[in-house]
């Protein structure tokens, strides 16, 4: 798409949000960038994230909730086995997350997953929900991310070696999963402060992992070895944070979108230029 077209849509998208909120902005987005996505010029495979790529009469991006289940379970195993048989010494090791090494990740991963049980405990707070998988990353973090810093401190501290809490995420991990499998997806839960559909939820748990799966292999210089149904549904949650189809001339493989879109990749000059407006919003959330 020419730049010209590029600033005109986002100027929309834009007015859309600020006026009426991000459920019209959200169809607003797709009525003009409908179609096919493509992480610049290269195709991939349709998501499990939509159902025939469009929104169901409700303004929620429909899921595929045994598909989001399977990839959650995937990439959490990946996850687990890798940090059970992870050497000791290696958990002091640091991440591009800093001031966080490889323990702190963790114990942030772990924190993840105990929100699940939290969550599912529970009563219904509302008949309708107030976000979803996609308007989740859009809440203001700034207070929320100190606090995210002293909940890792606090479980690193409650686990007698880097092993017990590899063990402790592993079976809060199991237990999530097993929640979610025993819940009906329409059931309306809150988090931490969002109020969301359960198959929102999982979704959020499956990018969660899967960002923080491609930072713990980083820090370990390892291979992604990521879920390709995780992969997928965390590229098209950035995809709509985006709003707008990348300009073919970039041709980032599905994980490089992935960690540019998320900061853990910054974009180059070269990518700047050829993005231009589009620029301005990365990193979609950290």
């Amino acid at each position: 798409m020419a730049a010209t077209g590029c600033r005109l849509d986002l100027d929309v998208i834009e007015k859309a949000f600020n006026r009426f909120g991000s459920e019209l902005a959200r169809t607003t987005a797709r009525r003009l960038f409908g179609g096919d996505r493509s992480i610049g010029g290269n195709r991939r495979r349709r998501s499990p994230l939509r159902v025939h790529g469009v929104w169901d009469n409700r303004g929620h991006m429909e899921l595929d909730y045994a598909t989001v289940r399977k990839a959650l379970r995937m990439q959490c195993g990946a996850v687990s086995r890798l940090l059970l048989n992870l050497p000791e010494q290696k958990f002091a090791l640091p991440t591009r997350l800093q001031p966080w090494d490889i323990l702190h990740l963790v114990a942030h991963l772990y924190r993840d997953f105990e929100r699940v049980p939290l969550a599912l405990r529970e009563p219904q707070p509302a008949k309708r929900a107030d976000t979803d998988v996609v308007t989740y990353w859009q809440y203001d973090r700034t207070e929320n991310a100190s606090r995210t810093q002293a909940r890792a401190d606090l479980i690193v501290g409650n686990y007698a070696s880097p092993a017990a809490l590899a063990r402790a995420f592993d079976a809060i991990q199991r237990q999530a999963i097993s929640l979610f499998d025993k819940t009906d997806p329409d059931v309306v839960v809150r988090t931490w402060e969002p109020i969301m559909r359960v198959d929102d939820f999982a979704a959020t748990r499956v990018v969660e992992v899967t960002i923080h799966g491609l930072d713990l292999a980083r820090a370990l210089e390892r291979p992604p070895g990521t879920d390709d149904n995780a992969t997928a549904i965390t590229s098209d949650v950035l995809s709509a944070l985006l709003a707008a189809p990348l300009p073919q001339e970039l041709t980032w493989d599905t994980t490089i979108w992935i960690e540019k879109a998320s900061g853990r990749i910054s974009l180059t000059p070269g990518e700047r230029t050829v993005l231009r407006r589009l620029a301005e919003a990365f990193p979609l959330f950290a």
